[in-house]
């Protein structure tokens, strides 16, 4: 019997959403995925998955309640049958079918009694692991448990470990890994422990538990400390209406930003502490050019930018300027991407940046970054103190009061003559006006790691 999978084409979780299919690969033998869904006004965004064995679902009128169902039926049947009574307590964490109920629930909150079964199980599993890792630590709850997934989440926590161990806190390195190994960059920090990042989410083994991953549903007992992993994070404030945590806030930009999510009217408590993540980046500041040469091209996966954006590459590289294009990680093998790639062969003076984390001296040896959407719009204006180029040939960001855009940091384009209009202007830009306006809306520039240590310190106590 073939499990069928079709996956909603909405960004957000589809990367996530392919590690899922190897996962449920190895638990059931036959996984046919059978192609994308585009997003619809029917279809919530942090909800891409529809699974289906016999009759294929209406792809334009899909129920969402039905789906869900299924895919809780899938996972329930599949935990009761691997019965966890009967793992080691050093295996269950890896138990691919509980890893995926976990996810599941992060993403959605279905009202189904099934659902509840199905976290009943997941609960019960989730008590083992932590007695578990409890008893293996010497029977002691850690005050503070720091998440490393990524190489680039140290910069996200950047400073953050070692005021902490100023305060004297207990602190628990939780090291993201699919078997229990350690990456190489993390085998000096101790104690640690290495599990499935949709273990360590829930787990109960520290008093305050401190991660980069803002906006997802958790179960366990700890405190959460988000922080956020980019300078403005789209939030799904459907967790937050749910989860007490603490959310951390890099500047008046961003808290005006999550207000407009709401988020100041739930349980979160917002703490106004910086952004360790660019403190990091202006910490390797050694020497800034004076006349920096190049450009940054970072812009999304999509068919419309690409299209509307390749006459002014074009004509820049024509001009012998020189663009180093550094393509969103998860879609460097994207179609569209490579296709992208393969128009500029012949210019020696394109060059493609694949480096796991952005280098701040490829940074600053440029004097304008272009991009159509991200963080990157702020990280780049506020570490180079230049001008980031907001590519937008939908004019959206003209006709609205879109937060990712701002007058003091972006230059706009949406063609050809306004994006080399904009190019010019940049070379000539106001580079202390903008590195004065950085310090007028961070909070904490250059400190931000001890006001989170601060405001962890406080939730120890509580």
């Amino acid at each position: 019997m073939a499990i069928k999978v079709y996956i909603y084409k909405n960004g957000y979780y589809e990367q996530n959403l392919h590690y899922v299919l190897k996962w449920l690969s190895d638990i059931y033998n036959n996984i046919i995925l059978l192609g994308y869904i585009n997003k619809s006004s029917e279809i919530i965004d942090k909800t891409a998955f529809i699974l289906y064995i016999d009759k294929k679902p209406n792809l334009k009128n899909i129920n969402l309640k039905n789906a869900h169902l299924f895919t809780i039926k899938l996972l329930l049947s599949t935990l009761k049958k691997d019965n966890i009574d009967d793992y080691k307590d050093e295996d269950l964490a890896f138990n691919k079918a509980l890893q995926i109920s976990l996810f599941f629930s992060e993403i959605f909150q279905p009202k189904k009694p099934k659902f509840k079964k199905l976290m009943h199980i997941c609960d019960n599993a989730l008590n083992k692991i932590n007695s578990h890792y409890i008893n293996k630590m010497g029977k002691k709850i850690f005050d503070v448990g720091i998440l490393y997934h990524k190489r680039d989440y140290k910069s996200h926590t950047y400073g953050i470990a070692d005021n902490i161990n100023k305060l004297n806190l207990k602190i628990i390195y939780c090291i993201s890994s699919i078997d229990g190994s350690c990456p190489d960059e993390y085998k000096s920090l101790n104690p640690k422990v290495c599990l499935p990042w949709h273990i360590l989410h829930h787990l109960s083994i520290c008093k305050v538990f401190v991660t980069p991953s803002a906006g997802v549903f958790t179960r366990g007992n700890s405190k959460k400390f988000f922080i956020s992993h980019a300078f403005l994070s789209g939030m799904n404030p459907e967790c937050f209406k749910k989860l007490e945590c603490t959310l951390s806030i890099s500047s008046t930009i961003a808290l005006e930003y999550l207000k407009k999510y709401g988020l100041d009217k739930y349980k979160v408590k917002l703490a106004k502490v910086g952004y360790p993540s660019l403190d990091c980046k202006l910490s390797q500041i050694k020497n800034i050019p004076k006349n920096p040469k190049n450009i940054f091209l970072s812009i999304d996966n999509n068919a419309l930018i690409y299209e509307s954006i390749e006459p002014l590459i074009k004509s820049l590289l024509d001009n012998n300027e020189t663009i180093i294009f550094r393509p969103k990680p998860q879609h460097i093998s994207n179609n569209l991407n490579t296709n992208f790639i393969s128009k500029f062969k012949k210019y020696t003076n394109f060059i493609i940046d694949r480096k796991d984390v952005v280098d701040m001296d490829e940074l600053l040896n440029c004097f304008l970054l272009i991009s159509d959407y991200g963080s990157m719009l702020f990280t780049f204006a506020f570490a180079t103190n230049r001008p980031a180029l907001i590519f937008d040939p939908k004019k959206y960001y003209l006709k609205s009061s879109n937060p990712f855009y701002n007058k003091n940091l972006h230059l706009i384009a949406y063609d050809l003559d306004t994006g080399l209009k904009a190019v010019q202007e940049a070379k000539y830009a106001d580079t202390k006006k903008i590195k004065n306006y950085l310090k007028t809306v961070i909070y904490n520039l250059g400190k931000s790691s001890e006001a989170i240590a601060k405001e962890i310190e406080g939730l120890t106590i509580e």
